[in-house]
C-alpha cells in the first residue's frame, strides 16, 4: 500500500507539472482505483474527473480514454453515462481505426446497451442491441440481450 502511495504522491506532483498529458492522468486515475479506497465517500470521482479530463486533451479522439472511463464510471453506478461513454468509443471506430485491440466492436455494443439498460435508458439500449445484431449475430449474449431490451428490465445482459 506504501508503494502505491508513494506512486500516486509522485504522479500527483508530475500531473502539476503536466497538467495536459492524458498518459500521466490516466496512469493517477488507475492508481488512485487501485487503492480501493472505498472508505472514503465517492471515491471514484477523482478518477472519473481525470479520465473526463485526458478525454478533452486528447480532442475526444482517443477511444481508450472513453472506454477507461466507461469502466470507472459503471463501477460507480452511474450507468447511463457509462453507456454513453461506451457508444462514444465505438462511434470514434467508425471514424478512427482501433486502438484499444483488446475490446472488440461487438463488445463495446454489449457494454453500451446493458449499462444502457442498467441506466433503465431502454431505447439506448435497443439501439446497440441492434447495433451489436449488425456487427456480430452469433454473439453469444444477443438472444437474451434483445429480449432483457425489450422487455426494459434491469440486469445484465
Amino acid at each position: 500500500m506504501n508503494d502505491t502511495l508513494g506512486r500516486i504522491s509522485a504522479l500527483e506532483r508530475l500531473s502539476k507539472l503536466t497538467p495536459d498529458n492524458p498518459a500521466l492522468l490516466a496512469t493517477l486515475a488507475a492508481e488512485l482505483i487501485a487503492t480501493k479506497r472505498q472508505d472514503t465517500p465517492d471515491y471514484l470521482n477523482r478518477p472519473i474527473e481525470l479520465l473526463q479530463r485526458c478525454i478533452e486533451i486528447s480532442g475526444r479522439q482517443d477511444e481508450r480514454y472513453y472506454i477507461r472511463l466507461a469502466s470507472v464510471l459503471a463501477a460507480a453506478e452511474r450507468f447511463t453515462e457509462a453507456g454513453e461513454a461506451y457508444a462514444a468509443a465505438l462511434t470514434l471506430r467508425s471514424t478512427y481505426e482501433a486502438v484499444e485491440e483488446t475490446m472488440s466492436d461487438d463488445q463495446l455494443a454489449y457494454l453500451a446497451a446493458e449499462n444502457y439498460l442498467n441506466g433503465h435508458q431502454v431505447e439506448q439500449a435497443a439501439a446497440y442491441v441492434e447495433r451489436l445484431q449488425e456487427l456480430n449475430p452469433q454473439h453469444a449474449s444477443l438472444p437474451d440481450s434483445r429480449l432483457k431490451a425489450h422487455d426494459g428490465e434491469k440486469g445484465q445482459l
